[in-house]
């Protein structure tokens, strides 16, 4: 198939590389680009835990450690994940403990009131959140605190490349993969700013998720969706055709 990857490059590049083992013919065009701020760290010794709804907080964190001392100090915290990206992200960083939560703000902030016994969790997050976590923790015996140190910017435009693709009548388009709502919204506003009429056919979308695919099948188009939120699922959805 030809497959269109709209993750982050960082992201976007391995995740091709595995596609194109398969057999797929793949296009990069992202739907957002992460930019890291330097908003400050608390001391390590005032956190008992840390929070993470995403891979790129993870990231982003991780880009703070100095040195071995740094990351020591940090990992010896539990880490909250909100699903098997986030936690993957974690493995890489060979964390010590990692509690999994089923990919949503629910589960996460259910999983914390179960397991978590100290005073005060940091969530790390981006500056736009699918999920209001303190919310759905108001009523905990602990104190959460959000540390915004990255931001999802919206791309302003396809790539030449994608653009040309989705309306190419001779080799189609013929999948996007979409790994979350906001990347969903973002390619549909450029697909109906760009694109709109000039496809003679939607490309399918694979989703990682249910709440992706109800955004995506609400705009016309068809869906696949991955049997769990990782990215081995979606390799398993591609691998199908």
């Amino acid at each position: 198939m030809r497959l269109l990857l709209t993750r982050p490059t960082a992201d976007a590049v391995p995740l091709a590389e595995q596609l194109a083992a398969q057999g797929h013919d793949i296009l990069i065009s992202p739907a957002i680009h992460i930019e890291a701020n330097d908003t400050p760290l608390p001391a390590p010794d005032t956190v008992q835990a840390l929070v993470f709804t995403s891979a790129n907080g993870v990231k982003a964190m991780a880009a703070r450690f100095r040195d071995k001392r740094d990351y020591a100090q940090w990992a010896s915290k539990p880490a909250y994940a909100v699903g098997p990206q986030t936690c993957a992200a974690l493995a890489k960083l060979q964390w010590p403990t990692v509690h999994q939560a089923a990919g949503d703000v629910a589960s996460l902030a259910t999983r914390l009131r179960d397991t978590f016994e100290g005073e005060r969790v940091l969530h790390i997050a981006g500056r736009h959140q699918a999920g209001d976590l303190a919310a759905s923790l108001a009523e905990a015996s602990f104190e959460i605190d959000k540390l915004v140190l990255y931001e999802a910017v919206a791309a302003e435009a396809l790539t030449p490349m994608a653009e040309f693709a989705l309306c190419d009548p001779e080799a189609p388009l013929e999948g996007v993969l979409l790994y979350s709502k906001r990347s969903a919204q973002i390619f549909l506003s450029l697909y109906r700013a760009h694109i709109g009429e000039k496809s003679q056919a939607k490309p399918v979308a694979y989703c990682l998720s249910p709440p992706i695919a109800e955004k995506m099948q609400s705009a016309g188009f068809d869906t696949r969706t991955a049997q769990t939120p990782d990215n081995q699922a979606m390799l398993a959805l591609t691998a199908r055709r």
